[in-house]
């Protein structure tokens, strides 16, 4: 009887261990596949209508600030995803759409920086064109490169 007790225990050690490592992996191929681009996404929008309704109330605070650097830090955390239009694709059509989807990144990147700039010298014209051409660069990302779900 106690080797069978023995047996029982060992094997629901072994159920539980099997259970943990399976969430382990599935954690590992989750980080594996890159930042989550819907949740970055999401951000970049929290944050661009955050400015955009500073500038046009022609309010800039340090909340403005740093809703533009959070919306460049994950500007460039999600250029190093790969929508799943994109992880689609093979070969030369993967490549190419890589590229395309990293420059309109980078784009965005640079509008940004420009964008901190002519709010510095309280430009507000300037700032809403700049914020214009970010919504048109993430307009055609979207078209080119969104799932549809």
């Amino acid at each position: 009887m106690g080797m069978a007790k023995s047996m029982a225990t060992a094997m629901a050690v072994l159920l539980v261990l099997g259970f943990a490592m399976a969430k382990v992996q599935a954690e590992g191929a989750k980080q594996a596949k890159g930042p989550d681009l819907e949740h970055l996404m999401e951000s970049m929008e929290k944050a661009k209508r955050a400015i955009a309704r500073d500038v046009k109330e022609k309010n800039i605070t340090e909340s403005t600030l740093k809703a533009i650097a959070d919306m460049q830090r994950d500007t460039l955390a999600a250029k190093d995803a790969v929508p799943e239009a994109i992880a689609k694709l093979t070969g030369e059509a993967k490549t190419k759409a890589l590229a395309s989807y990293r420059g309109m990144m980078n784009n965005i990147v640079r509008q940004l920086l420009d964008l901190e700039d002519v709010l510095g010298e309280k430009k507000y014209a300037e700032a809403e064109e700049i914020l214009n051409a970010i919504k048109e660069i993430e307009k055609q990302g979207h078209k080119e490169f969104r799932q549809e779900h």
